[in-house]
């Protein structure tokens, strides 16, 4: 249900459907390095069978492991810049809601870029009608 978008809702559960591509598992040669390094810790892989959309997926995770916890450095040198110590006081002692959340600003803006750029697919429908 969830890779096979409806224009509308219905009931039948059967709905016969062609996912796109982008879930469809593809196999992918995998480079001459990671197949050594696997080689020396006994793993025989030259291939790997995954979808696009985990590639993806991937990406998007290496970003939020490495990348967005800079947010809140960000978030802190604005804070310094305007003398201020919180940005709000909903929370005592944790600098309010927006402190919370620097690093979901980050993620969000690097995944509507990315999705925007590489991860969308355009589908028949919504090119030709616009939605």
């Amino acid at each position: 249900h969830m890779i096979c978008p409806r224009p509308y809702i219905d009931a039948s559960p059967t709905t016969p459907c062609d996912p796109p591509d982008i879930f469809i598992p593809a196999t992918y040669n995998l480079p001459m390095m990671i197949v050594e390094a696997l080689e020396r810790i006994g793993i025989h892989k030259t291939a790997v069978t995954i979808a696009p959309f985990q590639w993806h997926a991937l990406a998007i995770g290496v970003f939020a492991s490495m990348i967005a916890p800079f947010g809140g450095f960000f978030a802190s040198g604005v804070k310094r810049a305007f003398k201020i110590k919180d940005f709000g006081d909903s929370i005592p002692g944790h600098g309010g809601l927006t402190d919370r959340m620097d690093c979901q600003t980050v993620m969000g803006f690097f995944a509507y870029i990315y999705v925007q750029n590489f991860a969308r697919t355009v589908s028949a429908h919504r090119f030709v009608f616009g939605w």
